[in-house]
């Protein structure tokens, strides 16, 4: 007996010679039955409840744990007793500890049904979760000034409508459509999706100022069909002055005073395709529509839409192609005419290194940065190196530096002047030419770009130099936005409207609100981020989206006024 106390083991046999059953008692320990809900002595009646006897339960191969049955050895001819004696002592400790145990439980703090620990958290606090409401507010207080800046032009576009038959004002159509564009809807079916909920219908007739509605009748929106079919008729100089006059707006603001090259504003032209036409007669690119787009680049990113110029595959009225080259210098008299006095570098691919194009430019006084290939001017090319070997002194290193603002080897640079491309005897052009070899991961020298660049800048050390190719790259910017055109809600690509008026007017809308969401985006949201926890773009459109319909646009009598983060933009 007492190897089997040292060990934890008390066999079947010896308790059998002591008591006949008394030391079996509860199958469950007395502090285990209180934590439960249960009474102590329940167990010891179980087997009664069903007739059979304890002696019989032993004969089974009844068990027990040992740490329940007391190890005290009991003396002569009085085994029960002292057993039962045991056991109470046993179960007034097990109380004891249940009320001990519970009265430290009822000090203990629950929350959804999770115990609390008395002690801090470890490691760093999340951050909050983002909330509608203010970014809501933000979006409101952003919408209100360009509501005053677009709804004039907006309301010049087919004035003659009658105002005794129509249920809509025109500016609710057009706003109706950027709404649609700046929440990312990406086409026709979405827009039309929750369009007439109510505080969504309140907010497109607020922003569109259409102060009346019609009696007995719910808030709605015009579907899409019936914007397209406004859109069908008129609007395209209206939009693009809207464009024209947005742009005007973010140069006043100075919005660009940290994003000029040597005092000019980077305008980046490319090409892109708008949309193919459903169920046309023609095949290969004559069922394509295709645009070019003049776009304000920035350090930071941005791609601010100025101007646009449709082309088309092919002229029926003139029977042959156009091009990108045509599109050029239709879209180039444009932005004269628009901005006669601002000065402008023009920033494109090596489409644009050409004689006529470079021609406009100096007629214009622009400035221009062109990517420069092989291709493009055999002879210029072959020139541009010839120079470059035989000066070797124009060359130098490129110094980058990294977010701690520590300066770091970024690649080399050459340059050479006065590179002709000429058409004939009396028919030339003279530039610089840039040559980059630039590694922009700190302590790799492995190059991740290589290329040359045509400039009218002039280049004098490897920092003039350096700084041409880094603005040359920055054409990247456009196509990186057309990139987020096309797969990231905006609807490039996507058939708004077989018809070609309509169509253009879409793209032109689609191009404010892409420039509204930039704008917005980096002013603002940034501002909200820092506080919040990282959140996507596409979150921000969806919850920016769920407070149209849930919250509402209800005055802009009582907007807060808030002002635009400039901190990225330096």
């Amino acid at each position: 007996m007492i190897f089997a106390q040292k060990v934890g083991i008390i066999t079947y046999y010896e308790i059998k010679k002591d008591t006949k059953g008394g030391a079996f008692g509860s199958r469950v320990a007395p502090e285990d039955a209180c934590f439960q809900g249960r009474d102590t002595r329940r167990n010891g009646h179980e087997y009664d409840r069903w007739g059979i006897e304890t002696d019989d339960v032993h004969r089974q191969g009844g068990r027990q744990d040992a740490l329940l049955v007391c190890s005290a050895t009991p003396s002569a001819g009085g085994g029960t007793a002292q057993c039962e004696l045991a056991g109470s002592e046993v179960d007034s400790q097990g109380n004891e500890r249940c009320l001990q145990r519970a009265d430290a439980r009822a000090h203990e703090r629950f929350a959804e049904g999770i115990r609390i620990l008395d002690r801090d958290r470890p490691g760093q606090r999340p951050k909050e979760n983002p909330e509608g409401e203010e970014v809501f507010e933000e979006v409101v207080s952003f919408l209100s000034g360009y509501r005053e800046l677009f709804n004039p032009t907006f309301g010049t576009i087919r004035k003659n409508r009658s105002a005794d038959k129509i249920l809509y004002e025109g500016n609710t159509f057009v706003w109706t459509v950027l709404l649609g564009a700046f929440l990312r809807c990406g086409s026709r079916n979405q827009m039309d999706v929750r369009r007439n909920d109510e505080r969504y219908a309140l907010s497109v007739l607020k922003l569109a100022g259409q102060d009346w509605w019609v009696r007995d009748s719910e808030f709605t929106t015009p579907c899409s069909e019936s914007c397209c079919n406004y859109l069908k008729r008129g609007c395209t100089p209206a939009l693009e002055k809207a464009l024209v006059d947005q742009t005007r707006y973010l140069i006043k603001g100075k919005y660009f005073d940290f994003a000029k090259l040597r005092g000019t504003i980077v305008i980046a032209l490319d090409g892109s395709k708008h949309e193919k036409i459903r169920a046309c007669k023609w095949g290969g690119r004559r069922n394509l529509r295709f645009v070019l787009e003049a776009k304000i680049i920035t350090p930071w990113g941005w791609a601010i839409s100025v101007m646009s110029e449709p082309i088309r595959a092919y002229s029926t009225d003139e029977e042959k192609q156009d091009c990108e080259y045509k599109g050029f210098i239709r879209l180039a008299k444009r932005i004269k005419d628009a901005f006669p006095r601002l000065g402008i570098c023009i920033v494109g691919d090596a489409l644009y290194a050409c004689s006529p194009v470079i021609r406009i430019c100096e007629q214009y006084n622009w400035d221009y940065i062109f990517t420069f290939k092989q291709g493009c001017a055999p002879a210029a090319y072959r020139e541009a190196e010839a120079l470059m070997d035989v000066c070797p002194e124009n060359s130098g290193r490129i110094v980058c530096h990294n977010q701690h603002g520590k300066p770091y080897d970024g690649g080399s640079v050459s340059w050479a002047g006065n590179v002709e491309i000429a058409r004939s005897a009396d028919d030339f052009v003279n530039f610089n030419v840039v040559k980059v070899c630039a590694a922009d991961t700190e302590g790799s020298e492995e190059t991740t770009y290589e290329g040359c660049f045509a400039t009218s800048f002039d280049v004098r050390n490897a920092e003039n130099a350096a700084e041409i190719a880094r603005w040359g790259r920055q054409r990247w910017n456009i196509e990186n936005n057309f990139k987020v055109e096309k797969h990231d809600g905006f609807g490039l690509e996507h058939n708004f409207c077989n018809k070609a008026r309509a169509s253009r007017n879409f793209y032109l809308l689609m191009q404010l609100a892409n420039n509204l969401w930039q704008i917005f985006n980096l002013g603002h949201l940034y501002r909200l981020q820092k506080r919040y926890r990282k959140v996507s773009q596409k979150e921000w459109v969806a919850i920016i989206r769920e407070c149209f319909h849930r919250i509402g646009i209800v005055s802009f009598a009582h907007v807060p006024r808030r002002y635009l983060s400039r901190e990225l933009m330096m």
